[in-house]
C-alpha cells in the first residue's frame, strides 16, 4: 500500500482498518519504509493480512522480510492500540532465501514501539510475528502475542507488561 524512501517523511493512520489480502512484494506488504529517517505512527488500527514473497530477479536475491511492516534502518514504527494479525513471509525457495517477521520486521536501528497491541496469527520461518536483525530495537508496554496455529496449540499465548503497566 504505501512505500516511501524520502528521508524525514512522518506518516501516521488513526482509526483504521486494514486487510490485504495478498501481495508479491518481497519487503512490507502494507507498509515499506524503504529508507532511514522515516517515522510511521499508528493509532487505533488493525491490521489484517499481508504477504511478502522472497526469490530471485536476475543476479539480485530478494529475502522476504515483514509480512506487514518492514521498518528500514534509522526508521521509527510507533504503534499505539494497534492489532497485527495474519501477516506472512514466504519465500520461493525457503532453504535458500531467508523468510523473516510474518507481521512486523525491523533492519538494521530500527525502532519498533509498540503500546498496547496484540501481534498474532504472523507466519514466517524466521520471527513469525516479529523479526529483528542485530541492533533493531523493540520497546514493548502491554502487549499481547499469538503464536500461528501450527506454532501453537489451543489457547496458548504471550504477554509482556512493562514496568509502568505493572504499577497501574
Amino acid at each position: 500500500l504505501l512505500h516511501t524512501s524520502k528521508s524525514g517523511s512522518t506518516f501516521t493512520i488513526i482509526n483504521s482498518d486494514v486487510t490485504v489480502e495478498d501481495g508479491s512484494v518481497y519487503r512490507g506488504g502494507i507498509i515499506n519504509t524503504g529508507n532511514s529517517g522515516i517515522t510511521i505512527t499508528l493509532k487505533n488500527s488493525t491490521f489484517t493480512g499481508g504477504k511478502v514473497v522472497g526469490g530471485v530477479s536476475g543476479e539480485t536475491t530478494y529475502h522476504a522480510r515483514g509480512g506487514q511492516f518492514y521498518v528500514a534502518s534509522g526508521s521509527t514504527l510507533n504503534a499505539e492500540n494497534c492489532t497485527f494479525t495474519g501477516g506472512e513471509s514466504a519465500s520461493k525457495d525457503a532453504a535458500t532465501y531467508e523468510s523473516q517477521g510474518g507481521n512486523l520486521f525491523g533492519y538494521g536501528t530500527a525502532k519498533l514501539n509498540l503500546t498496547n497491541c496484540t501481534v498474532s496469527d504472523g507466519v514466517a520461518p524466521l520471527g513469525g510475528n516479529i523479526g529483528l536483525t542485530e541492533g533493531a530495537k523493540l520497546k514493548l508496554d502491554g502487549c499481547n502475542f499469538a503464536p500461528y496455529k501450527a506454532f501453537g496449540i489451543r489457547g496458548c499465548g504471550y504477554a509482556y507488561v512493562s514496568d509502568r503497566v505493572a504499577k497501574m
